[in-house]
């Protein structure tokens, strides 16, 4: 006896089939089993471009929802990435990639494959630069008449002579050194010679009793070496206040530029 099922219109999941097979003097048997039918898969985190700073280690990630397994390719310009060289990680989610140069440059997608199909990744694009600094607020939020804490990173290519940070404080707010002194307007921060390739620093201000928006102040790096100064000059960031959905934690980041 030779029978075939055939399914139409199946949806995904699985699914409890019953089959009756029956022979020509009348005799009939009856079989169960589960249908699987996986999902294509869908990519719910894309890649996202990044900057580095030369010399340093990066990455590139993805994240994806449906049945496992899948099977990752990490592509560069259109072209798969090989195991080999810099990168490492090419065939799983996370692409990561070592000592950074402008060989690395270029346009990333993935793509992510599965029994039932594939999908690719949005592009992201590497960049690279000779410094970076970012500013970022701790925590959710602040309220009126406290403190809120700024968290400070500077990574640098090449050892600088010195750096100074100077920023300038929305009205009203106030800087509180670790010594308990006050300072409004412009405040900077100073170091010569850092002994590492990179320096984080973080502070707190004092909020007015008064405020009950966004705050925003703006802010600039210069790195001195023996033979330049760079300038990392950006927007103006804010601090969010307390309460409410819409919450953020806000980065600022420099590009670099020149005196």
């Amino acid at each position: 006896m030779n029978t075939a099922l055939i399914l139409t219109s199946v949806g995904l999941g699985s699914a409890s089939v019953t089959a009756r097979a029956t022979e020509s003097a009348g005799d009939w048997r009856e079989y169960q089993f589960t249908v699987n039918v996986p999902a294509v898969p869908a990519i719910v985190q894309q890649p996202i471009s990044r900057t580095f700073v030369k010399g340093t280690n990066g990455y590139l990630d993805v994240r994806v929802s449906g049945s496992e397994p899948f099977g990752f390719q990490w592509m560069k310009d259109g072209e798969s990435i090989p195991r080999l060289g810099r990168f490492s990680g090419s065939q799983t989610d996370t692409l990561s990639v070592d000592d950074i140069s402008v060989e690395a440059l270029g346009s990333f997608t993935v793509r992510v494959t599965h029994s039932a199909g594939f999908v690719v990744s949005e592009a992201a694009e590497l960049t690279i630069v000779d410094q970076l600094a970012t500013q970022s607020q701790r925590g959710n939020g602040y309220s009126p008449g406290e403190i809120v804490y700024i968290d400070s990173h500077i990574i640098f290519a090449a050892a600088p002579t010195s750096i100074k940070w100077s920023i300038l404080l929305p009205e009203g707010w106030i800087y509180r050194s670790s010594g308990g002194a006050e300072y409004s307007g412009l405040i900077e921060f100073s170091w010569s010679s850092p002994s590492s390739s990179q320096l984080g620093f973080w502070y707190y201000l004092k909020v007015p009793m008064d405020a009950t928006s966004d705050a925003a102040f703006g802010g600039m790096v210069t790195i001195s070496r023996a033979e330049d100064t760079a300038v990392l000059a950006g927007p103006r960031s804010a601090v969010d206040p307390a309460g409410g959905a819409s919450l953020r934690r806000h980065e600022r980041r420099f590009c670099a530029g020149s005196q």
